[in-house]
């Protein structure tokens, strides 16, 4: 703010004022760069640069101006003023900041004629702002563009960045002279800590560091008297604009001695504020050619990642390529981030159609970064954008928790970013592209940027459409024209192999003019030596009945109902050539057509020679069936040519044939898939699972039934267990069908369908198919086989997992019995069941029972023998009896070490890692870090719902988890609608007596008794409990745990009686269950000398209460929170007994810890020194 200018602006005035020099002195096309100072509010042009003698004395200095100031240090600038009004107080104009910025590029464009003089702005106060507002306006509208990349300094005299603490007077001021005309308008974003100036701010800080503009924040000493314009000394005396406003952080900042009006008006050349000005100004002034010099490099940097060098041998399409020329580039829309799309067939040249796109707009426009995204398959676009991540210099990519594709997104979404063009190629698989009902599309992570341009190639409409793209912007690519197709096919070939002209258009014409089909004719006629007429009598003999059943497998089948596929006919060309000329290579095709189409190892292929193989495979290579990849020995196989060659496989009579040698060799590589060896198996788990789709051809049934086990097993273990379910339901269905329902490839079927049950938590269902089992293997398997004992195993698991412990317990006994008997006692299975049985009795409160036997496991293990999978499993279920027990530390640091290992080897949204993620979010609620636990149970949910469906269990199971944290926090009224979401969708998946429902059910009544709805609660806890004593028994600890919360909710109601004998019974079955020592057990202890306070039972209450402290202390320290207030009620319950001696000593205690922890003022604190000073009062010691 300035003192109020006393004159309107005269409209008839240029907006921009040459100051210096004269035209006649120095012509205005030899001036090296433009000054342009901008005046702050409520001042004008006239005035306000000019330093006036308060004595009348000295002669005023204007120092933009006289010939001794900047004019004499920079005689070859041209010094400009901005003519713009400013007032708000009396006679404003109905403007605003944002108008102001935009009226400034305006002038500086209609004015300064395009110039491509530097320029430096110069703002005083709010002028700072409107060349703020400008520059970002100007960035904006390409027609402005050049005025901010021209722009070489940026001097802010007290901008006030963060807005001003004097707005709220300056609004009550206004108010006040509204009869005169006063108007907020300009000065409404200058609240301090305006959110709207704060983001023009954050843009500008963005746009400074793309255009690596040099700046300087220049700020006030001194206070402003505004009073004594009224001649008021004191009055309104402020500081206009703090440091912390004027300054952003990172640029360079300078005090001047002086105040807020007068930080602009310099007394002559040894003016000290002067100095400093003037010399940022001479730097910006000499350092501008450097400046435009680093901006041009910088633009030359821009990213070009497309993964293929130009086609030389590109043909035509000059009329599609100047269609999208006109509309991909960033600038075709600078409102939006545009998007356009190509569609048509595969092999119709889109991709070289968008590779020499690519090429022509990075020539044109060098300045634009390209990248290419391939969206073959969920591999191939994670690897473009850890390239992107990488060129743009982003770092965390080697974290495993790091999202890299957000992170890619939102560097994309950066005005640092500059501008770009993403091409998303091959983007033909919708479910892809946009996910399904509970999984996420990789379109969500398409960047959204007004620098930027997305660019498509799709085989179908319906990409196209879902990404929003106008029909107006998307491009059907059609067949080649006479004239491209025949320079197509003239690449690589002789004039005398094209000699016949006429052979040549009626070749095209069979090709359907498209160029997969023609450069594959070409290759061949090269490899060959042959001539177009040749090639043409090879087509020409081509069955059509074969075409016709090849075409029914394309994607779109009706599309060849009338006329022949002509693409499919040069394939099948190729096909009987390569038969006929390369048996091995024909060997290749038939095996590889029935696998996975991208990633195909080398491993799966027969090799006799490795020689012939590599000749074999360099001859599909030359006719681009398959493209080598640039890890070693691995091939994509294009899809089309895939479904051809099946076709002609199945025409030819010999599909059983491959599908079985297929089926066969894909089972004996495919390992047993085990979590800690995923990269073992995972690269052949695409090809079985598509070769498996042909299982009802194939004839080794065994081998079949094999594989479908293996694909089941192996998605139970990456987390997708419905999909894990439905292929064990292929195997089961094969087996029993071919083998009898007694086969022991049956029996094995079913156990693994069990295992998929029980991890989708359908354990009843996963039960009745083990007693099946069992009851199936009498006669086939005696009592001590391992398959047998494992099938039990299973059986217990699900038992337990239903709360029949006692029941589970004796089979994991019996199982850990024959295991040692004949296994021994170091044997994967036998540690299995060891651990089987501690988890068992540690369900049933046997504690330390289950902690012995886990340690023994530990330090007996064999670690070279036994998988990292059961030790891992051996330490969790540690950390998880020593949580029991109130170790907390040692269960934190054990599954603190689990999660990195899982995430390091599964990744950061494995089901296992998010489950071993929750059981550290529990263990950090039992140490009552409530926040940290919310916020874990959050993220946890956001990536189990995105991993393993909305309507999963570890979704139910973070729900309720975030509603406890929140109970803990006593924010009920949050937690409620949580808890009974949670309730209600474990009711729906699991039923009303499955445990984890149950213990829902009590997260939903301890939110309603926190909001004093107590009835509601009592009920919830009695039902609760009702199902836990017949489910779990009374010693379980969520039975104790229910037991108390109902105790407590009894007690909420003034039912003190009822109350303490559930309060005593839940501390007697805590003290044998858990021990004296344990904090469960105190805070039991706690809770009946609470309720016998309630009664007035204060002596018997005082005794418990002292048992407590004395018990806490030695857990927890003597100086614990938990400690102090147990010791702060002590004191009071020895007030109530009338013992003011022990209770001041007591106190005291309180007092002093409290102090030296919490602060004196402290409301704990505080009420401590009031307790004490009561009990001094009673005493007679104060008054």
């Amino acid at each position: 703010m300035t003192r109020g200018g006393n004159r309107l602006i005269s409209p008839t005035r240029s907006p921009l004022e040459v100051l210096y020099p004269d035209p006649t002195d120095l012509p205005c096309e030899d001036t090296e760069i433009d000054i342009i100072a901008v005046h702050g509010l409520g001042s004008n042009v006239d005035w306000t640069w000019k330093w006036r003698d308060k004595t009348g004395q000295r002669p005023s200095v204007h120092w933009l101006r006289d010939p001794n100031m900047l004019p004499g240090l920079l005689p070859r600038a041209r010094i400009l003023v901005y003519n713009y009004e400013s007032r708000w107080d009396s006679k404003a104009p109905r403007t605003r900041l944002q108008l102001c910025g935009e009226s400034l590029i305006d002038d500086i464009h209609n004015v300064c004629k395009q110039s491509q003089r530097p320029i430096i702005f110069v703002g005083h106060s709010l002028g700072g702002l409107v060349v703020l507002y400008g520059l970002l306006y100007a960035e904006g509208e390409k027609t402005f563009q050049y005025i901010p990349r021209k722009t070489v300094g940026f001097v802010s005299l007290g901008t006030p960045f963060r807005g001003t603490g004097m707005w709220d007077i300056a609004k009550a001021i206004a108010k006040v002279m509204t009869p005169i005309g006063s108007f907020l308008g300009i000065i409404r974003d200058l609240g301090y800590d305006n959110s709207t100036l704060r983001d023009k701010v954050h843009a500008f800080v963005r746009l400074r560091e793309k255009l690596s503009l040099p700046t300087c924040c220049f700020f006030e000493e001194f206070e402003t008297n505004y009073g004594e314009k009224f001649r008021i000394p004191g009055l309104m005396k402020s500081m206009v604009v703090t440091e912390e406003s004027a300054c952003i952080p990172g640029w360079d900042r300078i005090q001047l001695a002086t105040d807020h009006v007068q930080m602009n008006k310099y007394s002559g050349p040894y003016d000290s504020s002067f100095l400093r000005v003037s010399e940022e100004i001479k730097k910006m002034y000499y350092g501008a050619k450097h400046t435009i010099e680093r901006r041009k490099q910088s633009s030359d940097e821009a990213h070009f990642m497309v993964p293929f060098g130009r086609n030389h041998g590109f043909v035509g399409r000059e009329e599609t390529l100047q269609f999208l020329l006109d509309r991909i580039s960033p600038r075709a829309d600078q409102d939006n981030c545009q998007r356009s799309a190509v569609e048509g067939l595969g092999g119709v040249g889109k991709s070289q159609l968008a590779l020499e796109v690519a090429y022509r707009l990075h020539s044109k426009e060098p300045d634009l970064s390209v990248f290419w995204v391939p969206a073959v398959n969920q591999t191939t676009f994670d690897n473009a954008y850890r390239d992107i991540a990488q060129r743009l210099g982003l770092t965390g990519l080697n974290d495993d928790q790091t999202d890299i594709k957000a992170l890619a997104k939102s560097a994309l979404e950066k005005g640092s970013a500059g501008r770009w063009l993403f091409i998303l190629d091959n983007a033909d698989d919708v479910q892809l592209l946009f996910g399904g009902d509970d999984t996420k599309g990789l379109a969500e992570y398409l960047p959204f940027n007004r620098n930027g341009s997305i660019f498509v190639t799709t085989r179908t409409h319906e990409v196209s459409s879902r990404l929003d793209i106008l029909p107006s912007d998307i491009n059907t690519i059609e067949e080649m024209n006479n004239t491209e197709a025949f320079q197509l096919l003239q690449n690589g070939l002789s004039e005398d192999q094209l000699r016949d002209i006429k052979s040549v258009y009626k070749l095209l014409d069979l090709l359907a003019y498209l160029p997969l089909a023609i450069k594959q004719a070409a290759s061949f006629m090269a490899k060959r030596g042959i001539t177009a007429t040749r090639y043409l009598d090879h087509c020409r003999t081509s069955n059509n009945a074969l075409i016709d059943l090849l075409s029914k497998d394309f994607e779109d089948r009706n599309r060849y109902k009338d006329i022949p596929n002509p693409i499919a006919t040069t394939w099948l060309i190729s096909f009987e050539h390569i038969s006929r000329d390369a048996p091995l290579a024909a060997t290749y095709l038939q095996q590889l057509c029935f696998f996975g189409e991208k990633d195909i190892p080398r491993i799966l292929l027969h090799e006799d020679s490795e020689l012939e193989a590599d000749e074999a495979l360099g001859i599909l290579k030359g006719y681009a069936f398959i493209t080598e990849r640039e890890e070693p020995n691995s091939f994509d196989m294009h899809r089309l040519v895939r479904l051809a060659m099946r076709n002609w496989i199945k025409e030819k009579g010999n599909r059983v044939k491959w599908i079985t040698q297929g089926i066969e060799h894909l089972e004996l590589q495919f390992p047993y898939p085990q979590y800690n060896k995923i990269t073992a198996w995972i690269k052949y788990l695409p090809h079985a699972e598509s070769a498996s789709q042909f299982r009802h051809d194939a004839q080794n049934k065994t081998a079949t039934c094999e594989l479908l086990r293996k694909i089941s097993v192996a998605y139970c273990t990456l987390g997708y267990y419905e999909t894990a379910e439905r292929i064990g339901q292929q195997a089961l269905e094969l087996a029993e069908c071919n083998f009898g329902y007694n086969d022991l490839k049956t029996i094995l079927a079913k156990t693994d369908l069990a295992y998929a049950f029980r991890f989708r938590g359908a354990y009843a269902k996963a039960e009745n198919i083990c007693r099946e089992v069992l009851q199936g293997c009498e006669g086939l398997l005696n009592d001590i086989d391992p398959t047998r004992l494992k099938i039990m195993s299973e059986l217990a698991l699900n038992i337990g997992s239903q709360g029949r412990f006692r029941e589970g317990e004796e089979i994991h006994q019996h199982i850990l019995k024959m295991n040692r008997e004949v296994l021994g006692e170091t044997h994967p299975d036998t540690t299995r069941s060891m651990i089987n049985l501690a988890d068992c009795l540690r369900y049933q409160g046997d504690h330390k029972t289950s902690e012995e036997l886990l340690r023994h496991l530990l330090r007996t293990i064999n670690e070279s023998q036994i998988p990292r999978s059961i030790i891992a499993q051996t330490r969790t279920s540690l950390a998880e009896t020593l949580v029991y027990q109130g170790n907390y530390s040692e269960a934190e640091e054990i599954l603190q070490q689990e999660r990195d290992i899982l995430v390091t080897e599964l990744g950061a949204k494995h089901p296992q890692t998010l489950h071993q993620k929750r059981r550290l979010a529990e263990i950090l609620s039992c140490q009552e870090r409530y926040e940290e636990a919310e916020m874990l149970y959050g993220e946890i949910l956001i990536d189990a719902r995105e991993r393993m469906g909305a309507e999963s269990i570890q979704v139910i199971l973070c729900m309720a988890g975030v509603g406890r944290a929140l109970n803990c926090q006593r924010k009920y009224e949050t937690a409620e609608p949580i808890c009974q979401q949670a309730f209600e969708l474990a009711k729906k998946v699991l039923g009303e007596r499955h445990l984890i429902t149950i213990s829902t059910s009590t997260v939903v009544a301890r939110s309603l008794r926190g909001q004093g709805k107590f009835e509601d609660a009592e009920l919830i806890f009695r039902r609760a409990l009702e199902l836990q004593m017949e489910i779990l028994g009374s010693k379980h600890r969520d039975t104790i745990r229910t037991l108390r919360d109902l105790a407590a909710v009894l007690s909420n109601q003034r039912k003190y009686q009822e109350a303490e004998l559930l309060f005593r019974e839940a501390l007697e079955l805590r003290r044998n269950v858990l021990g004296e020592g344990h904090l469960d057990t105190i805070n039991t202890l706690n809770d009946v000398a609470i309720i016998l306070v309630n009664q007035k039972k204060h002596e018997e209450a005082g005794l418990l209460f002292r048992e407590a402290l004395v018990l806490k202390g030695k857990i927890l320290g003597q100086e614990h929170p938990d400690t102090i207030n147990m010791l702060y009620t002590v004191a009071i319950t020895s007030c109530k007994q009338g013992k003011y001696t022990e209770a001041k000593t007591l106190c005291q205690q309180v007092v002093e810890v409290r102090k030296k922890i919490l602060g004196e003022e402290h409301p704990d604190t505080l009420g401590a020194i009031r307790l004490l000073s009561g009990i001094q009062r009673h005493m007679g010691e104060v008054s």
